[in-house]
């Protein structure tokens, strides 16, 4: 009995024998189109911040549980320290108090 010819594989190989799958979209990263971060090789439009959609480029970015995130302001502003005008607090807005028409000054 001769048995059907195997179906070939569609998805590419590297060297070692396994796909390599963009973890962005999810479809097979071929060499010349590939860039390396956090472990893992990425599609280059598929590198992006987390929050803000900015392009990153490989090693130029944060990293927070297996997601990249620009340095500034995304990565500060979400997982940095809390304080003025950083993180979730707010900033300081100064308003003209509508009672005060001119600033005494000292004598």
């Amino acid at each position: 009995m001769v048995k059907p010819p195997a179906k070939a594989s569609t998805q590419m190989k590297t060297f070692a024998g396994e796909t390599s799958l963009c973890p962005g979209c999810g479809k097979v990263v071929y060499f010349a189109e590939k860039v390396m971060s956090m472990g893992r090789n990425w599609h280059r439009p598929c590198l992006r911040c987390d929050r803000c959609k900015k392009t990153l480029t490989s090693g130029g970015h944060a990293e927070h549980e297996g997601r990249p995130y620009c340095h500034v302001p995304c990565y500060g502003y979400l997982f940095g320290p809390k304080g003025v005008n950083i993180g979730d607090v707010g900033c300081y807005v100064y308003e003209k108090d509508s009672e005060q028409t001119e600033i005494s000054g000292l004598s």
